[in-house]
């Protein structure tokens, strides 16, 4: 059986987990870890309250946002998920190409979680555990 606590790879100061997520094909959330900080990407996947504990405390939380559709989460969504896990940051990928016309959205989920942000292709993030 899968455990969120057993690590599917360790290499010096890294170990890295992974969580099955919901979504119509097999997928999974990781987590990554190195010294004192961590980083949680949901991958594609509906909000669960696995996930959550799955990805609490991280420095950065990697979070889809494609919509409330079936098998994935919106960007209000993704903030709750990044309050409940206790997540200083939130970086949201895999938007609606419509972006610009959701700034309705992007404002009620930063009254959630005001540490938000918008990730783009290319981004390079840096991690510590004093974020």
């Amino acid at each position: 059986a899968h455990t969120t606590e057993a690590p599917m790879l360790r290499i010096g100061q890294w170990t890295l987990h992974a969580n099955p997520t919901r979504h119509s094909l097999p997928g999974i959330a990781l987590r990554l870890r190195v010294g004192d900080a961590m980083v949680a990407y949901s991958g594609d996947t509906e909000p669960t309250a696995s996930f959550v504990t799955f990805a609490r405390g991280a420095d950065r939380l990697i979070h889809e946002a494609t919509g409330a559709v079936v098998h994935h989460s919106s960007i209000e969504q993704a903030a709750s998920v990044a309050s409940a896990s206790g997540a200083k940051r939130l970086v949201l990928v895999h938007l609606p190409n419509d972006l610009e016309g959701r700034s309705e959205e992007l404002a009620a989920a930063r009254k959630i979680f005001p540490a938000l942000e918008i990730g783009f292709d290319g981004d390079r993030l840096e991690v510590t555990a004093s974020l």
